[in-house]
């Protein structure tokens, strides 16, 4: 485990199996959308946001400039929330009377106040103030998150830093958020979910740990070892999750035990990058991962075009054909969510002329 610098001004080259692992982190978020009640989706809570937190810290690299710091967040994540926010709330405005709601149009105040302050699981019991895109709520949180790591790097370390810090704060971090979890009130709705950001704040510092999946690369006997250790760890964590159940990180539930949660999220996120960094490349996932915004930003409509119309058509009896028609259904929801998003750089670039 070598030391390794977070003080790059610019990121490294994209590494490709980073982009095929956020891919299939945000295709399980989407899947498990389409899916409820079934014993996949409750297997898909348990790990998929984690795995995303895990990403998001491997590609992780710390700017000293703190204004740069935040403009830069602001411009990558704040931003495209407030556009998908504002457009999903005219969308739902206007539409939601053909999905059963009342008085959209009332609610649209409502829907503002839960854009800013940015918590899914604000005024759950009446359907939720960000209810016009509830899976919105994870750009807001990875914001408050990406500002909160940034600080603690830049308070605690001037130059370079070993992997010990970040194990020691995967420590640190998880008994902070056990305490917190365990003593603050339940149903508390913290600003821009922060609550939940110490909640799960130890995978991203897992993924700082294990970063060094992303700078090595291994020949064919290592891929090889890669694939066995990370589906050992892959079978453990589904062993402990079938133990502990599964998340729901709106209304921060974590199974059974939290502390539990975080070992068997932990395994089964470590467990698929060590696989997937074996892989060889595959450019229609890695162009995926590039994309991935837009398909936490807009999937929700799509999603519920199958929900609300296609699957409830279908009289399925089988377990394994709805999984399969939800699997089509997610193919189909992430594909017209990069047709939005290659209609609005057309957009963009005719704006431009």
């Amino acid at each position: 485990m070598d030391n390794y610098n977070i003080r790059k001004e610019h990121p490294t080259e994209r590494v490709g199996w980073l982009d095929a692992t956020r891919a299939i982190a945000v295709f399980c978020i989407v899947l498990g959308h389409t899916l409820r009640g079934k014993s996949i989706y409750y297997f898909l809570y348990a790990f998929h946001v984690p795995l995303c937190i895990v990403v998001t810290g491997i590609c992780y690299r710390h700017t000293t400039n703190r204004r740069m710091r935040l403009k830069k967040l602001l411009r990558n994540i704040y931003r495209p929330y407030l556009m998908y926010s504002i457009l999903s709330i005219a969308i739902y405005a206007l539409a939601g009377k053909y999905l059963g709601e009342n008085n959209t149009i009332q609610q649209i105040p409502k829907f503002l106040i839960g854009m800013f302050y940015g918590n899914g699981n604000l005024g759950m019991t009446n359907g939720g103030w960000m209810k016009y895109n509830l899976p919105l709520w994870y750009l807001p949180f990875l914001l408050v998150l990406e500002i909160l790591v940034g600080e603690i790097y830049e308070l605690i370390f001037r130059d370079s830093y070993k992997q010990k810090f970040d194990l020691l704060m995967v420590l640190v971090a998880t008994i902070v958020g056990g305490i917190l979890y365990y003593t603050l009130p339940k149903g508390i709705e913290l600003p821009c979910s922060l609550e939940t950001v110490f909640y799960l704040l130890p995978f991203f510092f897992i993924g700082r740990a294990f970063s060094f999946l992303a700078s090595v690369q291994p020949n064919i006997e290592k891929k090889m070892e890669r694939m066995i250790f990370g589906g050992g760890l892959f079978f453990v964590g589904y062993a402990m999750e079938r133990l502990n159940g599964s998340a729901d990180y709106v209304s921060d539930a974590y199974g059974k035990n939290y502390f539990c949660f975080i070992l068997t999220a932990a395994l089964l996120s470590i467990g698929i990058c060590y696989m997937l960094s074996s892989l060889p490349q595959c450019e229609t996932l890695e162009m995926v991962g590039k994309n991935t915004l837009t398909i936490l930003g807009l999937h929700k409509f799509f999603v519920l075009g199958c929900t609300a119309f296609l699957i409830p058509k279908i009289n399925i009896t089988n377990d394994c054909f709805y999984l399969v028609v939800s699997i089509v259904c997610a193919i189909g929801s992430v594909m017209g969510c990069l047709v939005v998003l290659k209609m609005i750089r057309l957009v963009k670039e005719h704006l431009r002329k």
